[in-house]
């Protein structure tokens, strides 16, 4: 998920299941009907990735398991994104950020905290919510090296300071993070990120 790969997704994911299926194993079972579901909706099949990740989550939630919840719960607040019921994907991701607390898990925070910041945006509230949320995903994107998870937590921080007039900003924070990277520059983020840069010159 964190490379946005819906072909791989869907390929990795028909064999867990096969094999989860195979030889009884629930909560890999589970977590491949979150992720199937998620690459589903995000290649358009909405509905179907909806139902599947739904199934998957409330296998998860009566295992009792808690490691790989808050990723479960991202992945599905993702699949609420897509769909537009915003609402109860921020309910989701914010269950998700809580059990990542509890738990200390860190590696999947910054995607996490973007999600929060979208889901946010698009049920209206203030841009100091969102914003805060892209900053705690830029800054952990940091501390973890993770330069696509910076780029992108800085694409949605700079789009949001375009909206405010912050221009200047925009261009100072994006600009040494696009000129970082050597490689990678036919990636969709990589490409986004330089039309902003683009946008916020003119």
């Amino acid at each position: 998920m964190t490379r946005r790969d819906v072909a791989g997704m869907t390929a990795s994911t028909g064999e867990l299941l096969k094999l989860a299926e195979q030889y009884g194993l629930p909560q890999p079972r589970a977590m491949g009907l979150v992720y199937r579901g998620w690459a589903l909706a995000s290649s358009g099949c909405a509905g179907e990735g909806l139902a599947l990740a739904e199934e998957g989550m409330t296998l998860l939630e009566r295992s009792g398991t808690r490691i790989v919840l808050s990723r479960a719960y991202g992945a599905i607040a993702e699949v609420y994104l897509i769909v537009g019921r915003y609402a109860d994907g921020l309910r989701q991701v914010e269950k998700a950020l809580h059990i990542a607390s509890e738990i200390g898990e860190s590696f999947y925070l910054p995607r996490l905290f973007q999600v929060h910041a979208k889901l946010m945006h698009a049920c209206g509230q203030t841009g100091e919510a969102t914003e805060a949320s892209l900053k705690r995903s830029l800054e952990l994107a940091i501390v973890q090296g993770a330069k696509v998870l910076e780029l992108r937590a800085a694409i949605g921080l700079v789009e949001l300071w375009r909206r405010q007039g912050k221009c200047k900003e925009g261009r100072l924070l994006l600009s040494p993070i696009c000129d970082w990277f050597t490689e990678g520059r036919d990636t969709p983020e990589f490409t986004e990120a330089r039309v902003l840069l683009d946008d916020l010159g003119s």
